[in-house]
């Protein structure tokens, strides 16, 4: 060690209140400059305490830096769930891997909002289509009319039906993925 360098100071043993009450002010700070909003900066620094005391055992000496790697996996950690449940159009559980404690009823709250968010995502997606493919769509899917009473109706070709609901369908698949809500078939 040459005179310059000072040696690490020796790692002192600390309570996990202590611990806590020394970091959690930095902690929020932390999860505030990568973008969160209030609400999910007390979440993010809840988790990554949990995640800290669940291996307070095992770490030699607990620092600031050690919580911070803590926090860095929690972060990446929410933005690839954020990501994934954008990219397959999920609805994605606020307590995912944690045994559920609520009541039954709830859970049939969630499914019924979820169904409703679906559905109005798709009924913006189906609005957005071409007047004459949503025409046809809509008299398919809704109305369950035959591709031959739909030509009759609009006074074109069964043919014309066939390619308008077609490319309707292809058009809602490019928005929602396969895993996104999608209209009956035909």
């Amino acid at each position: 060690m040459s005179d310059q360098e000072t040696p690490a100071p020796p790692c002192q043993p600390i309570s996990q209140e202590e611990f806590y009450a020394r970091h959690v002010k930095s902690l929020r700070s932390f999860f505030r400059r990568q973008g969160f909003a209030s609400a999910d900066v007390d979440e993010l620094a809840h988790d990554a305490f949990v995640r800290a005391f669940a291996g307070w055992g095992k770490v030699r000496c607990a620092s600031w830096t050690w919580l911070a790697r803590v926090a860095t996996n929690v972060w990446k950690n929410e933005l690839r769930r954020r990501h994934t449940g954008k990219r397959a159009g999920l609805v994605v559980e606020l307590d995912a891997g944690k045994e559920a404690t609520h009541a039954p009823e709830a859970n049939a709250i969630i499914e019924r909002l979820t169904q409703k968010e679906q559905a109005s995502v798709l009924v913006a997606a189906i609005a957005s289509l071409p007047p004459r493919m949503r025409e046809c769509l809509l008299l398919r899917v809704q109305h369950g009319l035959t591709m031959r009473e739909i030509a009759e109706r609009l006074g074109i070709t069964e043919g014309a039906v066939k390619a308008q609901i077609h490319e309707a369908r292809e058009q809602l698949k490019r928005l929602f993925g396969k895993a996104g809500p999608s209209p009956g078939k035909s």
